[in-house]
């Protein structure tokens, strides 16, 4: 970008595939737009943005005259590259677009006031006369340029705003640059692009399922799993869930992705050795406790989750699935539920109890009775992102909940001090007494389990525990006893 302080550090190391040509010899298209694919790429794991900008040169108005060019060694449209490149990060890429068109990609941009500054910045660069040969030369330039942080934008549609742009500022007097941020056209083909492709996602078997383990905050223990999708993009790699269902919900392939992601779950379940599993920890139980008359049903919370006899006998390991506003209230979400889940061999493991997550503003709308009849086919409600934005009681109360999810947001500063602390206090007293259990979801420290447990809260997961894996991971879950606090 611009050599002064405001310009971005480079990070990365050189290498020769990512070297300028020399002056002169100018990037083509096929670079840039292979170098434009990559940063758009990179950008959800930088958290930056990418900019293009088209620089037109208008040649009639030249302060010179043809005979004078031909005379020089160093020609205006050379003298302006060389210009433009003494501006530019060495990271950065400069290209031929025809005859007195140039195209720069900017990577790594960290907002679009940011963008403003550099297009000024280059425009006041190129208004200052160029000495060529003694002789002073001045030419008039119009840049458009466009800007996104959508890394599922593709390359040619970034650079028909970038042109679109420039277009709009030939329009107007020169020395004239015109900046947008992703257009809503762009948007929307971006847009009509991703649902496109989704509807071949699942048949293409680009979707895939990965699983966090749910950790019993008193025993250590894996107590259940939350199964999320990804989708292996062939051009963008790995898309996460919020990059792409929002896309999906609109679209209602939310429903064959979900239909999807129900049977995969139940297939793959039957691969986790449940039963070995239940039968090595009653063991495990019956040589440290005490027998008992009282008559208990375990649930994906290993006797936690609220009003267990709705669970049945025998289901002690929790499987969590995320439904969407449109899923959760669409009419036939009990029939859909119950064909998968209850088809025999093919169904949920016996051990199992299925846990619908979604969130509290889905509830909105919804109909009470089909959750209460999932509830009466052994399925539990939890209410995902609990403690972000509006939180009402009467949904809590009006619907069959059994588990609130406390946000990440509530859990990245437990631990910190009592302060911190205090409002995911309230929120797990809150929900004991509703009669509802806690999970909190994003732990990466010791000192936020130690303090949801310490709180009382029932479980956990995150980084600290475990990062998503795929099925096959599950069984070794199950085995393991996590870290809750160090001994030392």
């Amino acid at each position: 970008m611009v050599k002064d302080a405001d310009s971005v550090s480079v990070t990365e190391p050189a290498d020769s595939s990512k070297i300028q040509p020399s002056v002169g010899v100018l990037s083509d298209k096929k670079f840039l737009v292979d170098r434009l694919l990559h940063a758009l790429e990179r950008m959800s794991r930088h958290n930056r943005g990418v900019a293009v900008f088209f620089v037109y040169i208008n040649s009639a108005n030249m302060t010179l005259g043809a005979d004078q060019h031909q005379s020089m060694a160093l020609t205006p449209t050379v003298a302006i590259v060389e210009r433009l490149r003494s501006f530019l990060r060495f990271s950065d890429t400069i290209a031929s677009w025809g005859p007195n068109k140039f195209v720069i990609l900017c990577e790594d941009t960290t907002s679009i006031d940011q963008v403003r500054s550099i297009a000024k910045r280059l425009m006041e660069s190129l208004s200052i006369p160029l000495l060529l040969e003694g002789v002073p030369y001045k030419a008039d330039v119009l840049v458009g340029a466009a800007t996104t942080d959508n890394r599922l934008c593709m390359p040619n549609e970034l650079l028909q705003d970038a042109e679109e742009a420039l277009q709009t500022a030939m329009d107007r007097e020169p020395g004239v640059c015109e900046l947008v941020e992703e257009s809503i056209s762009t948007k929307n083909r971006s847009t009509i692009r991703i649902e496109q492709e989704l509807e071949g996602a699942i048949s293409a078997k680009q979707l895939e399922l990965l699983y966090q383990p749910i950790i019993d905050l008193k025993t250590g223990k894996t107590c259940g799993v939350e199964a999320l999708v990804r989708w292996n993009h062939p051009i963008h790699g790995t898309v996460l869930p919020d990059e792409f269902l929002p896309i999906a919900e609109k679209s209602g392939a939310i429903f064959s992705i979900g239909s999807w992601v129900l049977n995969q779950v139940c297939q793959q379940s039957h691969n986790w050795s449940l039963g070995k599993a239940e039968k090595l920890k009653s063991a495990a139980k019956a040589k440290t406790q005490k027998p008992t008359t009282k008559s208990t049903t375990k649930t994906g919370l290993d006797n936690a989750t609220a009003n267990n006899t709705a669970t049945g006998k025998g289901k002690w390991f929790q499987l969590s699935i995320n439904l969407s506003e449109r899923q959760i209230k669409a009419d036939d979400l009990f029939e859909t539920v119950k064909n998968v889940v209850t088809s025999g061999q093919k169904g949920l493991p016996e051990e199992i109890v299925l846990c619908l997550e979604t969130k509290e503003a889905a509830l909105a709308g919804s109909t009470p009775e089909m959750l209460e009849q999932l509830e009466e086919l052994g399925v539990i409600l939890a209410v995902d992102d609990f403690g972000v934005g509006w939180s009402s009681l009467s949904y809590l109360e009006r619907f069959p909940v059994k588990i609130i999810k406390m946000d990440n947001s509530l859990i990245s500063s437990l631990g910190n001090s009592v302060e911190d602390n205090i409002v995911a206090n309230g929120v797990v007293s809150l929900a004991h007494s509703l009669g509802l259990k806690v999970i909190g979801e994003g732990v990466e420290r010791e000192s936020q389990a130690v303090a949801l447990l310490e709180m009382g809260a029932e479980a956990a997961q995150g980084y600290y525990f475990a990062r998503p894996e795929r099925s096959a991971a599950v069984s070794n879950f199950i085995t393991q006893t996590f870290k809750i606090k160090d001994p030392n």
